[in-house]
């Protein structure tokens, strides 16, 4: 008797769990401007959610490439700071050049990403 409840259990939490940890687990995908709106909900107490953006690198007069700090643009045409802290070594990036930052943003003046991870 007691193995029927266990499997039946298993055979109903499962499933929820796994689709618990599927929505609540992924890093939402958001824009530079969405992420921004998301902090001035928070305290200053409060660190901001992560979030991952697409982004493409800007590399011109105005936007000077660090391997530390640089500029990107996303989706929505938004050019925006990134201050990266990650472990890995960037390299240098060209201009354009696709990515993914993970992180959280600063609603300084200016604001900024502040990013964790960047993938190529």
């Amino acid at each position: 008797m007691l193995r029927k409840i266990i499997i039946t259990a298993l055979v109903i939490g499962l499933p929820i769990v796994v689709y618990i940890a599927m929505q609540y687990g992924q890093i939402p995908l958001v824009s530079f401007k969405k992420a921004l709106e998301g902090s001035s909900q928070k305290t200053d107490s409060e660190q901001n959610s992560k979030v991952k953006i697409h982004a493409g690198i800007v590399v011109d007069k105005e936007h000077e490439f660090k391997s530390d700090e640089f500029y990107a643009v996303d989706a929505e045409g938004t050019v925006f700071l990134v201050s990266y802290t990650g472990g890995d070594t960037l390299g240098e990036l060209k201009n354009g050049k696709a990515v993914d930052v993970l992180g959280h943003v600063h609603s300084g003046t200016p604001p900024y990403f502040h990013a964790s991870e960047v993938t190529k």
